[in-house]
């Protein structure tokens, strides 16, 4: 009965051979996790240095992938390009989570792509996002962390990380959240006389745009997307169950393109002022008084 193999990802005995005078190698036999068997030497001037460079050569090599995509000699800019290609391939990626993602990839390769996997620890993850967030926000930061935290996951599942340093980073704060306040009458009055007093502003319809705003409480990116078909003007009602009633104007490139959606509300009731902002300068006024 011949002798049982190595379980798999483990080293054998460590022998040495004298190579000449102050030249000794140390030499092992590995089971990499493809169920092979290879020999991992290394040389130095000693006995003990030779055995400490085999250690740490047979501590890069822990995780080594059945399939050779990545390894932990992969540099971060090769396994980006991988993990890039899946991203796209899977198909889930909106136009905008497209766009935010590209433009934290372009960070982390900035900050990081030389390095091979071997040397992304934490305190070098950690350097990184801490780096974005001072020199690009918070937010920022965020982004770039979690696009780092697939990344470096995608690594884990080929082996070449044995877990991924991400999740040990620091917090990223974003300092006490501003308090909100709504506008006393007073105060909205106030905005709404500067606002139509404004040449410019009545130029480019803005006193209407902003009354649409007050009256409704929609957000500048859901009220720029609202169409003439989703509003009853005598009821005063905007469909947000409508197709075009719960999207989104976001910047896609440059490209105002309605990607979001508006969750939960099926109508939005709004003041006869608001209504009547609707036509014909907002919007959907002027869809409006396209379509008629």
């Amino acid at each position: 009965m011949g002798r049982p193999p190595l379980p798999v990802g483990t080293a054998g005995k460590i022998r040495f051979d004298k190579l000449g005078k102050q030249r000794v190698r140390a030499r092992v036999e590995v089971r990499d996790y493809d169920g092979e068997t290879r020999e991992v030497n290394r040389s130095g001037p000693t006995r003990a240095a030779a055995e400490r460079r085999l250690k740490e050569a047979l501590r890069d090599r822990v995780g080594l992938p059945t399939n050779g995509k990545i390894t932990a000699d992969t540099r971060l800019r090769d396994a980006a390009t991988l993990w890039w290609e899946e991203a796209e391939e899977s198909g889930n990626l909106s136009e905008q989570t497209h766009e935010i993602y590209q433009r934290a990839l372009k960070r982390i390769l900035k900050g990081l792509g030389g390095l091979q996997m071997r040397e992304i620890d934490v305190p070098a993850a950690d350097r990184f996002i801490k780096a974005v967030r001072k020199n690009n926000g918070a937010s920022a930061a965020k982004t770039a962390k979690g696009v780092l935290s697939l990344l470096l996951g995608m690594a884990v599942r080929h082996g070449a990380l044995g877990a991924n340093p991400v999740r040990e980073t620091a917090k990223i704060s974003t300092g006490r959240p501003a308090r909100v306040r709504a506008l006393t009458p007073a105060e909205e009055t106030a905005m709404l006389t500067k606002v139509a007093a404004d040449q410019q502003a009545r130029q480019r319809d803005v006193p209407e745009l902003v009354e649409f705003l007050d009256g409704t409480g929609m957000r500048i990116g859901e009220a720029l997307a609202v169409r003439a078909e989703v509003i009853d003007l005598e009821a005063g009602v905007l469909d947000t169950s409508h197709p075009y009633g719960d999207r989104m104007i976001t910047m896609i490139s440059g490209d105002g393109t309605p990607t979001h959606h508006r969750a939960g509300d099926a109508g939005l009731l709004f003041p006869a002022c608001s209504a009547a902002c609707a036509t014909p300068a907002t919007p959907a006024g002027i869809l409006h008084r396209e379509h008629s």
